[in-house]
Order: structure tokens, then sequence, then C-alpha cells
């Protein structure tokens, strides 16, 4: 399957396992959990830092592995005009829903394609000022196919351009610690093999998670590498159940907040976050 507009009307019916199955609780994930919805909010304020829209012209985004269009509407209250793209139904059946009215004005065109089948001439050529994507989906992809569509990606951008985009990590600390106090040690180890199983809704993947160090070394000559910043270091993830009240998420996002540029981090967090430009641009565009 190519890369194809998705229609807001009349489109297939999602299935009834996988991410489709899950995107209407992925949707209220933001209101609904307050780890994750802190994740999003750090890593959006490293996307502000890095890439502000240009106000003299149309400034568009790509979220590559839009989800359910948390990050999407993010970017279109801020000015951007954004290219959503998912191999899930269900997830741009949400993202249409949450974003009616930029579907509708032309701000947001949304399409459906796998990362496998990523090309250059894919969302009909055109180019971005910014390119990003969160977690997900890149654990899903061999080392061979994560270089080929970073580098696919970063052709993408226009001269300038930047990529933001997070990944998981294979050790987590904050993450790990907690599930030891919860006298769960194999949950708490179960990362570091790089390799891990999951169930999504009855439909069973596999995740590849990477160490910064990892990630840098495939990254090598395709893309320069500006910074790999922590998201999320002492902070356990929403997927380890962990679920802080408000004065304790006030301070882990004191904390988070004071120590994000220090990329040393990187190697504890359960996010790097990998801000990057095209090798021919680098030395004429960092900030």
């Amino acid at each position: 399957m190519s890369y194809v507009r998705y229609p807001r009307a009349g489109s297939p019916a999602p299935a009834a396992t996988g991410w489709d199955a899950w995107a209407e609780d992925y949707a209220a994930l933001g209101a609904s959990n307050p780890t994750y919805a802190l994740g999003k909010e750090l890593l959006h304020e490293i996307v502000d830092e890095v890439s502000a829209p240009p106000r003299s012209r149309e400034a568009w985004v790509l979220d590559f592995h839009c989800g359910a269009g948390d990050d999407l509407a993010r970017f279109l209250a801020r000015g951007w005009h954004a290219v959503g793209c998912d191999g899930s139904l269900g997830m741009l059946a949400a993202a249409a829903a949450r974003c009616e009215s930029d579907a509708t004005s032309g701000r947001l065109e949304l399409w459906h394609g796998r990362a496998e089948e990523l090309e250059l001439s894919s969302f009909e050529a055109r180019r971005f000022d910014l390119v990003f994507s969160t977690t997900g989906g890149f654990a899903y992809l061999d080392d061979e196919l994560f270089v080929r569509v970073h580098r696919l990606l970063a052709s993408m951008l226009v001269p300038g351009g930047v990529m933001v985009v997070a990944h998981l990590t294979r050790f987590c600390a904050a993450e790990g610690l907690f599930h030891l106090l919860h006298l769960r040690p194999r949950r708490a180890v179960e990362r570091w093999r790089g390799r891990v199983p999951v169930t999504v809704r009855g439909e069973r993947m596999l995740m590849r998670l990477r160490s910064p160090r990892h990630i840098r070394q495939l990254l090598a000559g395709v893309l320069h590498v500006w910074r790999l910043t922590p998201l999320l270091w002492c902070t356990p993830p929403f997927q380890s159940g962990f679920v802080p009240g408000p004065r304790t998420l006030t301070a882990l996002r004191a904390i988070e907040r004071q120590t994000a540029h220090i990329d040393a981090l990187a190697v504890l967090a359960d996010q790097v976050v990998c801000v990057a430009r095209p090798l021919d641009t680098s030395s004429n565009n960092a900030r």
C-alpha cells in the first residue's frame, strides 16, 4: 500500500484489533494520564526551542506516525500548517475528529500509509520546515528501515528545516526503580534486551528499543545529530502504571525542565529526543 489521502467521509472501517482498536483510548490519554501529558508538554517545549513557524509564509510540519492527533492539535494551535500520517485507520479517524475544523480549512492534511511504503514523492512531494515524530512508530522498525526512513524524511525538509524525533530507549532508570519498589523485577529489566514483545488489543508486535549511542551510530552519515535530549528521566512513564498526585507531578515537572538540557541524562531516560538537520545544511543553520 502506498501513501494515500485519508478521506474524511466514507473511509474504510477500522480493524477490531491492534492500533485501530486502541485509538479511542489512546486519544484520551492526554486528559486521563498525567505522566503522558507531562511527556507531551516537555517534548513540545523542546520543539518550540528549535523550530518556530515563520510568520512571513505558511510553515508546514510533518507529524510522522501522528496517532490520534494530540501533537497535530498542538502544532495547529501554534500557527503551523500540518500533514499527519499514520498506518492505522482508527488513529486517523481520531485525529480527524480532534482537528476537524483545520482539516476542513486546508491547514491540515491526513495521509494513510506505513513507514515501509514511504518514498520521496509521498505527500505529493511536499517539503517541510519541521519533521516530527514521537516514540512508538520507530520502535517497530528494524535498523535498516530505521535508517532508510530517516534519510527519506531528511530529504523532505526545506533548507534550514529541522527534525525532532522521540525514541524509546533500552534503559529507563525511573521505570526500573518503580517496578522494583512494586516487587516486579522482571518488568524492571525487560527493556534491557532491546526487544520487547507487546500485545495491542489482541495483536502481537515487537518493539525494538535503542540506546542514545546506538541511535548516533545508525544516523552517522545520514543526519547531523545536533542534540540527544532526555525526556522523562526521573519520572516513571505512563506505561509503567505510575500516577503521581498534583504535588509530586509539580515537583517532577520542575526537575525535568531544569535538567532538560543535560544531554548526559539521556542514558537514563524513558525517551531520547533526537534533534537533527540534513548533513548539507547543519553547519550553516545550527541554532
